[in-house]
């Protein structure tokens, strides 16, 4: 799917959630919350399907490719999905009247803002390391370009 593609994609499901989510809170009507949320999961299943193919492609041309970061990272989308599915599953049975307390529901939220935040900090880390070891042969190719000068001479 082109970026394009994706992009008016996640729009026009964002619209038409909106839309029923405006639609529901109207007194008048009294649909399910399930049926609000099903532009949200048509989203998460094309993100799913999208990054299992990718994922499936990858290793059949090569098994030992589940090490490269681009994997590494559909794993971590797959992740981050099913937990947000998670999270819109337990907000439709918060607000259809189950008696659900709230920390519940923020378990998978908090999860997923944790997994992030160890992300963040390996890659940043990961960042700052590489910069150090660049700066290190920088410096050491510095020194061995410099020439020996010889001392001064008395007079």
């Amino acid at each position: 799917m082109a970026f394009l593609h994706r992009v008016l994609l996640t729009w026009f499901l964002g619209l038409v959630f909106l839309i029923l989510l405006v639609i529901r809170l109207d007194p008048r009507n009294n649909w399910n919350w399930f049926i609000v949320f099903i532009p949200l999961w048509l989203f998460d299943v094309v993100v799913l399907t999208y990054s299992i193919f990718y994922i499936v492609s990858r290793l059949k041309t090569d098994p030992h490719q589940i090490f490269t970061p681009h994997v590494r990272k559909k794993f971590y989308v797959l992740g981050t999905v099913m937990l947000k599915m998670t999270t819109q599953t337990l907000i439709c049975l918060k607000l259809s009247s189950w008696n659900l307390p709230l920390y519940y529901i923020c378990i998978p939220i908090w999860c997923m803002l944790t997994i992030g935040l160890v992300r963040v900090i390996l890659i940043l880390g990961n960042v700052s390391a590489l910069a150090s070891i660049e700066r290190l042969r920088l410096n050491c190719l510095r020194r061995l370009r410099r020439t020996p000068t010889a001392p001064p001479v008395a007079p």
